[in-house]
């Protein structure tokens, strides 16, 4: 996580920040997938940022918002999907070597 990133996200939403980093192909943030928070100014469900220049990033920034959920369906999946990330984080973590 690049700290440096981090500066540009407000306190109220850093929770939600799984990742952010920069390399040669520019600015990277991830959100948690069971945070209930998405990038609404990129596509419909997207849980990552990806820009050239720090102030495209913060653009994107603000338009981290809560996901609205349409319908109970939509609920249902939502929970599912957490249920899933909480089993398989640990091996997920093991693959990137942070245990």
């Amino acid at each position: 996580m690049d700290k440096n990133i981090l500066k540009y996200v407000p306190k109220s939403k850093r929770h939600v920040i799984f990742d952010a980093y920069k390399d040669q192909d520019g600015y990277w943030i991830c959100i948690k997938h069971d945070s209930g928070f998405e990038a609404s100014r990129m596509e419909p469900g997207c849980h990552v940022i990806h820009e050239d220049t720090i102030q495209e990033l913060r653009y994107q920034i603000a338009g981290i918002k809560k996901r609205v959920l349409t319908n109970q369906s939509t609920a249902l999946k939502l929970t599912i999907a957490r249920r899933l990330i909480t089993l398989y984080q640990p091996s997920i973590k093991k693959e990137r070597g942070k245990i």
